[in-house]
């Protein structure tokens, strides 16, 4: 998503993609992945982050989520 403010899903973010990954991790494993994303031309000049979020619907039992948000700006 992106972001002027560094805060996510407050409602101004503006959404690229969504994946969703079915199966079970077991701790200490990881699951790579790659998206690949237009910003449309329509897209209000900004200053944006770039805010990248796994796990977003919940479907991942976790018990400790706050890895779960990386910005690059």
């Amino acid at each position: 998503m992106l972001s002027t403010d560094f805060i996510a899903n407050n409602g101004n973010d503006i959404y690229l993609s969504a994946k969703n990954h079915v199966g079970a991790l077991q701790p200490g494993q990881y699951f790579d992945d790659t998206v690949t994303v237009t910003i449309g031309l329509n897209t209000p000049a900004a200053n944006y982050v770039l805010i990248s979020r796994v796990n977003a619907y919940g479907n991942l039992f976790e018990t400790n989520s706050n890895n779960d948000l990386a910005f690059n700006m």
